[in-house]
């Protein structure tokens, strides 16, 4: 797996000099809820968040099931609003899934959540806090 992401010169410059699996706990200020993430890989000079997701199918229909079956989407915001809440960063510019295959031949995506899809759900994560 890590043989395959650091194949990805993308991938690999995304993985560099980055904060990981950094605790955040805020208090939502709108309703007082206690709230907690881990973002796993932060980079903080350049405002992203990328959360590594192992799957079985990396493919863009494949992961695109996986996203919506776990709730990936709120789990975005709710690391984003983590890391805005506590300071972290000042804004989240980008949002990126790393999806890496669990068995052989470890195939590797990354996908983009959209500010468009970020402001979508974090629309429904501040329904359901309320």
């Amino acid at each position: 797996m890590v043989f395959s992401c650091k194949s990805n010169p993308t991938i690999f410059k995304l993985l560099q000099g980055t904060t990981y699996q950094k605790s955040l706990v805020w208090t939502d200020p709108e309703t007082g809820v206690k709230c907690k993430t881990r973002p796993d890989i932060c980079m903080v000079k350049k405002n992203v968040v990328l959360d590594i997701k192992t799957t079985i199918d990396a493919s863009p229909r494949g992961f695109a099931k996986q996203v919506a079956n776990m709730d990936y989407p709120l789990q975005a915001v709710m690391q984003c609003q983590g890391c805005l809440h506590t300071g972290l960063m000042p804004e989240i510019n980008k949002y990126f899934w790393l999806a890496v295959e669990k068995s052989a031949p470890f195939n590797v995506a990354l996908y983009e959540l959209t500010q468009d899809d970020l402001e979508y759900f974090t629309d429904e994560y501040s329904y359901i806090l309320k």
